[in-house]
């Protein structure tokens, strides 16, 4: 239904909304449905960080079973880290169309509903953006650390091990060693005189 305004010409303003989104109740206009379509995007945006963090769990679970064994550790960094830069553009292309949108339809149909689209749009932006670096730095952080430190316990280990190897080895070399070459020596000097 057009508006009349002297300045732009007729504007239209919105009289039925159809919505599949959660909530009860109908929008005063074009940009309260908008709004509440951004924070439906934030609640599953939300929702999708939950199951991220319970991949995390559950892969850290999967390294302290393994106890610092399992040598695909760094794959399973690199496919997170992946995840996280691709979740990270696709939140920023949202976010960008829906600020071009907001900025694009407030200017055609509604000037004053422009800083409440902002506002639902950076909660979007802050909200999620903040709970991706969240995850990202719990992977930075704690798995690598785990990680650094059963491969030091196994390191000890093995140095441990070789230390005790390495001093069998030199004990054998001092007590058999010098027997050798007397036995060496013994046997030329049998030959040598046995030959004159």
């Amino acid at each position: 239904m057009p508006l009349p305004n002297p300045k732009d010409g007729p504007r239209w303003k919105s009289i039925d909304h159809f919505s599949m989104l959660p909530y009860g109740w109908i929008p005063d206009d074009s940009i309260d449905f908008f709004t509440q379509f951004i924070r439906n995007l934030k609640r599953r945006w939300l929702k999708l960080c939950d199951l991220a963090e319970e991949h995390i769990s559950k892969r850290r679970l999967d390294q302290l079973d393994k106890k610092g064994r399992g040598s695909e550790l760094i794959h399973h960094l690199a496919e997170d880290a992946q995840d996280w830069a691709e979740l990270r553009s696709i939140l920023n292309g949202q976010v960008r169309t829906a600020r071009n949108f907001a900025v694009e339809h407030c200017h055609r149909y509604d000037d004053k509903g422009l800083k409440c689209a902002q506002e639902a749009i950076d909660g979007l932006s802050d909200d999620v953006m903040d709970r991706i670096s969240q995850l990202d730095q719990i992977v930075r952080t704690s798995w690598i650390l785990l990680e650094f430190a059963w491969v030091s316990i196994h390191e000890a280990h093995k140095s441990t091990s070789l230390g005790t190897s390495m001093k069998r080895l030199s004990w054998i070399t001092f007590v058999f060693l010098p027997a050798i070459f007397t036995s060496v020596r013994l046997c030329k000097y049998a030959l040598f005189s046995y030959s004159s």
